[in-house]
């Protein structure tokens, strides 16, 4: 079957710096390998949201899933640096969808996460 995961986050941390405006992130989603020999496979790369701490991406990403069989996902957040590197706004890599019971989508919140953390996964 086939599932729909989109993604959003809450009160991220403003990595942008002193005197350079609010953050401008964009989440990277990654299928973790759960079986032996496979590897992660990025599904893709959202939009970049301008000037925002609690962004809501309008990009939906669609992965395989079997009933019963857990299926791990990363979601990684960047802010987007013109110049230089893109700076780690924090992570989660332990989304665990063992148990799905949305068919067609589901939401993976940071509300959890970014109170706990700001370091990358």
């Amino acid at each position: 079957m086939k599932l729909e995961l989109s993604v959003h986050a809450i009160k991220l941390k403003n990595v942008a710096g002193l005197g350079k405006g609010t953050s401008d992130p964009f989440a990277v989603v990654t299928k973790i390998a759960t079986a032996h020999g496979t590897k992660p496979q990025v599904l893709g790369k959202t939009e970049i949201v301008k000037n925002s701490t609690s962004p809501q991406w309008v990009k939906v990403f669609t992965l395989d899933y079997e009933l019963g069989t857990p299926t791990k996902v990363a979601v990684n957040i960047f802010d987007e640096v013109r110049k230089g590197e893109n700076k780690s706004m924090g992570g989660k890599s332990n989304g665990a969808i063992s148990h799905c019971k949305l068919v067609q989508r589901t939401n993976l919140s940071f509300r959890h996460i970014i109170s706990h953390t700001h370091v990358p996964v």
